[in-house]
């Protein structure tokens, strides 16, 4: 198909790329108890995850070449256990992150007017420094949050959380309604990015540790307080739990027939290991809710919640 190139502007052929980067779509089919990607809102089995005809060859190979740095040497080695706990980079983890929400910005839903103008001009400032026109992508913030799946909480968490974070794609464009805070909002598997496009108030959100500059180190155990993005989250991923479910008696007919197929790669897939998770999770929510009749020296045992804590200062209180 012929047209303009989203990041170029230039005329001709374009190719059919993906919003969300191919690695990280194989990886997730690679890593999934059936081979197949499964749409968590709907259920349906799909081969693809959203593409469009965006970029020119020569701009889908300028992007790619970060994408590849990135799956390479902090995707795909974050995905293994033991994981590593700190990632050096170059420039190029920059790069990746300004296209990867150069993309989302691109192809998100029209933004109200009167924070139009905010996006459009991170856009393009972001466009121009992936051309190589601009040293720096202005005054955004990049951020990236290191995740995993939780089996136990202090408090209740979504159904599928562990799905959402582990599993599931989400970009977004966020802002309030007056404007002053905007945001690009982009999910991999166990990573949130974050472009912090209004200035950042470190009362209300203070990431500690999770800024990529053009070089230096990251750590994956971060120190974060966030006052609204973390509602946020949570409120992307409880919509999972209003989902309808997502297999069919004869689909789950058909995932048991390949289990027994092929017990060794079914239990060790990364989906089957989220399903796990998910289900210690909920264990511990149900006993965490019970009532237990807790005296004398068990006080000072951990209580039997799950939670990790002594008794008395848990189940166990007066």
């Amino acid at each position: 198909m012929n047209g303009t190139c989203r990041l170029c502007g230039k005329n001709g052929p374009l190719i059919y790329s993906h919003l969300i980067p191919r690695f990280a779509v194989k990886w997730l089919k690679k890593t999934s108890a059936t081979g197949y990607l499964r749409s968590l809102l709907s259920g349906k089995r799909h081969q693809e995850t959203k593409r469009q005809y965006l970029l020119c060859s020569g701009c889908e190979q300028l992007l790619g070449r970060d994408e590849k740095r990135f799956a390479e040497q902090i995707f795909i080695p974050y995905q293994q256990k033991p994981q590593p706990t700190s990632f050096k980079y170059e420039e190029w983890f920059l790069r990746f992150l300004v296209g990867l929400h150069w993309r989302a910005l691109v192809t998100s839903e029209p933004v109200p007017e009167n924070v139009r103008s905010v996006f459009t001009a991170a856009e393009e400032r972001w466009r121009q420094y992936l051309l190589g026109k601009a040293s720096d992508p202005g005054t955004t913030e990049f951020h990236v949050q290191f995740g995993d799946v939780v089996d136990r909480s202090t408090f209740n968490l979504p159904k599928k959380i562990n799905w959402y974070m582990a599993r599931a794609f989400d970009s977004t464009p966020i802002f309030t309604p007056s404007g002053t805070d905007a945001l690009s909002y982009v999910k991999l598997p166990r990573f949130i990015m974050l472009a912090f496009i209004s200035p950042r108030d470190p009362k209300e959100e203070d990431w500690n540790g999770t800024q990529v500059a053009t070089k230096g180190v990251i750590q994956v155990k971060q120190n974060i307080s966030t006052a609204r993005f973390g509602k946020y989250f949570l409120e992307r991923a409880k919509e999972l739990d209003d989902a309808p479910p997502a297999l069919t008696d004869r689909q789950k007919q058909k995932l048991f027939e390949q289990a027994k197929a092929n017990p060794q790669i079914f239990l060790e897939s990364d989906s089957f290991q989220v399903h796990l998770a998910d289900r210690r999770m909920r264990a511990i929510e149900a006993a965490r809710n019970q009532r237990f009749d807790i005296k004398g020296r068990d006080r000072n045992k951990r209580c039997p919640c799950g939670s990790g804590i002594k008794a008395k200062k848990c189940h166990g209180r007066p």
